[in-house]
């Protein structure tokens, strides 16, 4: 079950449930109307609540592989009753700059991928977000750059459309901001690459550079320590006996033996790791993903491997949401997007991949609809708001949906907020973890810190999600003591990384 956030009363959040059903033999009902959405509005006076059967929403009780490919073929609807519901209940959300927040408790099924915003755009008069499980406080970054990587695998496909497509997504992304510098490379394969050399108006763009991606290059295996691996991580065991209510596995922090031992590479794409090892010692703010995707077991995943999209059944190496979440902390990003390209493998797909990859990270991340935005207008507005330095207002979008902190939303009541002091609202005061001055220094005085400096950074980011969590928990979970040992652990490896970043750049 998701966790409540601190500081939501004021937040106008649509609360949605997935409530399933009993088997065939327990109901009455044909199976696949026994599941139910139960949708609860919050913030807004008194407590609303409506319950629609998930088969009048056109939500499968068993996805189809048949049904998956392209824009898929279900019917993805909301019922009268509830588009009723809504204009009855949100009547007070009338202002502009008003928000509605979408939160999907877990588990939640096949939610993730449905299509709410492009379905409540035209029934809501306000922008919608949907509200993650978790808050930290706002990443550090340099002020004055943003540096983008833009991934791009199209699959084949027709190669113009592909270098325009690309070419606009750049164009967006290097607009996104008024005030830093928004600098683009792009990733992509050797023919791509030679197109752009050509193209008149890839020259055009001042920021924006490409190089050429040959993933045969980065078959060999390489070893990093993996902050986020799922099994054999001892720090993650360590933190895992803290919130069952021990002190722990062992006596005390894990030897760097035990780190050593489990210093694998946890990315295997050889698209990714060509990528990392272009961008050498590089850091960027945000990875944006124009790609392929498919589902696979339910679970949605990457085909940045796969060089040839028309086949029927991809067979190349699949990158999962917990694969990329990996990548990303090793390239330093505290931001990512995703745009399905309008001959999309599966939208559903990657809908799916987005919303897991969020459930998984602090920080902002945007799924983009390329075929309902295919000048990449709604991208560029997208990445203003999540990009601003300042919270400010979303626009109302149904090509996009994002997930994001409520800090970044521009408060009128506190005019003059930050994301910082706004942050304050919605992060529990156990969870809370100020950075150093000295690393927060380096961030400052740099165009761009080194990417193992940059990575260290999301590995406190998702150990602040831990501390989060554990606290959550109260009385069940780590103690005090615990949580100020993981906090007092996260200061001397901040006191490291910022020494070095001195030490290298005197």
């Amino acid at each position: 079950m998701a966790e409540p956030l601190t500081g939501m009363s004021d937040l106008a959040v649509l609360t949605v449930t997935l409530l399933p059903g009993g088997t065939r033999e327990q109901s009455s009902e044909p199976s696949e109307t026994m599941a139910k959405v139960k949708f609860v509005l919050d913030g807004l006076g008194d407590r609303k609540s409506c319950t629609v059967a998930a088969r009048e929403m056109g939500i499968p009780r068993r996805l189809e592989w048949s049904k998956l490919r392209g824009r898929g073929d279900y019917s993805f609807r909301l019922p009268p009753d509830l588009t009723e519901w809504l204009h009855d209940s949100v009547d007070e959300i009338t202002q502009s700059g008003c928000v509605l927040w979408l939160h999907l408790i877990k588990p939640y099924g096949y939610l993730g991928m449905f299509p709410w915003e492009r379905l409540l755009e035209p029934v809501l008069p306000c922008a919608i977000l949907r509200l993650p499980d978790f808050v930290v406080d706002p990443p550090l970054q340099t002020p004055s750059v943003i540096d983008i990587a833009l991934c791009c695998q199209f699959g084949g496909g027709n190669l113009s459309a592909n270098v325009e497509l690309l070419v606009d997504a750049a164009k967006a992304l290097s607009n996104s901001s008024e005030i830093q510098q928004v600098r683009v490379t792009a990733f992509a394969d050797a023919e791509i690459c030679k197109a752009l050399s050509r193209s008149n108006a890839a020259k055009s763009l001042s920021a924006f550079s490409f190089r050429e991606i040959d993933p045969g290059e980065s078959a060999f295996t390489t070893y990093i320590f993996n902050p986020i691996a799922n099994f054999g991580n001892p720090i993650r065991a360590w933190l895992a006996g803290l919130g069952s209510g021990g002190r722990g596995t062992g006596t005390g922090l894990p030897s760097s033996k035990d780190l050593l031992a489990t210093a694998v590479d946890p990315v295997k794409s050889p698209w990714l790791r060509a990528v990392r090892k272009a961008l050498g010692g590089q850091s960027v703010d945000v990875v944006h993903i124009l790609a392929h995707a498919m589902l696979s077991l339910e679970s949605g995943v990457l085909l940045l491997d796969q060089p040839d999209i028309n086949t029927q059944s991809p067979s190349a190496h699949a990158v999962s949401a917990e694969e990329f979440l990996a990548f990303q902390a090793q390239v330093g990003a505290w931001a990512v997007g995703v745009s399905s390209p309008p001959d999309t493998f599966s939208d559903m797909g990657l809908r799916q991949f987005a919303d897991s990859l969020a459930q998984l990270r602090p920080g902002p991340l945007l799924y983009h609809d390329v075929a309902s935005d295919l000048s990449c207008g709604e991208l560029r507005t997208a990445f203003a708001f999540l990009l601003s330095k300042s919270p400010t207002t979303p626009h109302r979008s149904s090509a996009t949906f994002a997930y994001c902190e409520p800090f970044r939303v521009f408060d009128d009541r506190v005019p003059d907020g930050t994301l910082e002091s706004l942050s304050h609202r919605y992060t529990r005061n156990e969870a809370t973890f100020q950075s150093s001055a000295d690393v927060r220094s380096a961030f400052q005085t740099l165009e761009n810190v080194p990417a193992w400096a940059a990575a260290s950074e999301r590995f406190v980011d998702l150990y602040k999600k831990q501390l989060a969590e554990l606290s959550s928990k109260g009385g069940t979970g780590a103690s005090s003591m615990d949580l100020n040992e993981i906090r007092s652990t996260l200061s001397r490896l901040q006191a490291t990384v910022a020494k070095v970043v001195k030490d290298q750049g005197s």
